[in-house]
Formats: structure tokens, sequence, C-alpha cells
């Protein structure tokens, strides 16, 4: 994901496109941010957390389809910058 280091305290945005072929049976989100975190999958929000210390761990399945799909996370950082890691686990 393409971003810019945000202030302290301030709110940033991510975004990012991925693939699913048509065989695509399970896709399984795993991700972190510091501080808080909301994901969205094709618009539709999938995950939020708070803390880097409490991982997202979603099945994502239901808001995929087969072809071009779209992640949008927006980070809010506390005392830091906000930051994020994610990765998709598809089969």
């Amino acid at each position: 994901m393409d971003a810019q280091p945000a202030a302290a305290g301030a709110t940033g945005c991510f975004r990012k496109s991925f693939q699913l072929g048509a065989n695509s049976t399970k896709v399984v989100l795993h991700a972190t941010a510091d501080d808080e975190t909301v994901i969205f999958v094709n618009g539709r929000q999938i995950a939020a957390s708070k803390g880097w210390q409490n991982p997202v761990q979603a099945d994502v399945t239901s808001a995929t389809k087969p072809g071009e799909n779209v992640i949008a996370v927006k980070c809010t950082g506390g005392a830091r910058s906000a930051g994020f890691v994610a990765r998709l686990e598809i089969t």
C-alpha cells in the first residue's frame, strides 16, 4: 500500500486493490494498526480494532467477489503516527 507518514494523532487512509479468481473459496484478513483502525472491503465495514495488541482476524469471503476487490483502511494514531500492516490469506 502506498502511503505518506501521518503526524502524531493524525488519521491515515490506505487503499489497495486485489484480484480474486473465480475458484477462490475463502478470504481471511489478518491485520493490526497503531492505534485505531476501521477496515472496509468493497465499501463494507468488516472490522475495527483499537491498539496494535488487538490484531484483527476476519473471514471476509462474503464481502469479496471474483475479479477486482478493494480493501480500504482508516487508521488514527495516538501519541505517534498511524501505522497499518495486513495480510490476506486467499484459498
